[in-house]
């Protein structure tokens, strides 16, 4: 989290925080949120951490997709 602090100094960081769906409207854990305005434009990162002992596939990528 401290990188995440350090490349978004003024942004809000939120550890494990719970975001409804937009559609869906099932609420999603997200392991770091990061959200911030910068000159009117306001950002929202998604951080998924996973530990793999391999490299990521498409199933991987799309399954993070479905999360955001």
């Amino acid at each position: 989290m401290d990188y995440f602090r350090s490349e978004y100094p003024n942004a809000t960081l939120t550890p494990d925080a719970k975001v409804t769906g937009k559609f869906s409207k099932i609420e999603r854990q997200i392991d770091l949120l990061i959200e911030g305005e910068v000159t009117d434009f306001r950002f929202r990162i998604v951080v998924d951490g996973k530990y793999r002992n391999k490299k990521i596939d498409v199933n991987d990528v799309e399954a993070f997709m479905g999360l955001v």
